[in-house]
């Protein structure tokens, strides 16, 4: 069941009695229907998720430690990457130079690389060190699968 927040509701139910001059009843009609239509911030869908939010100076940000948990990886058998191929996120990393694919092999065992972070102020994902395009191509997927969460 998903959970409102009544202050602002109320607050806004007031608003609309003051600034457009409807009565309480009709502005808490107005105002719940806003709520109830409201789409979920990104930053909302994080917090919902368990994510926190870390904040220093004038940045506020949300840190995706635990990305591994949504990558998908299969493993390619051909005989020019000798067992260290993979396909991530249906990303191949066969076409990669093998530098790129022991970083991709890290971002995936351990977490190494870098870091994905959604910024609550620009309302935009960034990565921290991303190391390389093939991190990068890869941490973006994982945006996108949280966007659609």
């Amino acid at each position: 069941m998903k959970k409102y927040n009544l202050s602002k509701i109320m607050k806004r139910a007031w608003e609309l009695v003051k600034k457009a001059g409807l009565c309480i009843s009709e502005g808490l009609k107005l105002a719940w229907k806003e709520a109830k239509n409201m789409e979920e911030t990104m930053e909302e869908k994080l917090l919902r998720l368990g994510y926190k939010v870390w904040e220093k100076g004038d940045m506020k940000r949300i840190y995706i430690n635990d990305f591994q948990k949504y990558l998908e990886v299969k493993e390619t058998n051909t005989p020019e990457t000798m067992g260290r191929g993979r396909i991530i996120n249906g990303i191949c990393t066969d076409e990669y130079k093998s530098f790129a694919q022991r970083q991709a092999l890290n971002l995936v065992d351990w977490g190494f690389g870098a870091k994905l972070y959604y910024d609550c102020k620009k309302e935009d994902w960034f990565c921290k060190n991303p190391g390389g395009s093939l991190i990068k191509k890869i941490l973006w997927t994982v945006a996108d699968k949280l966007e659609a969460l």
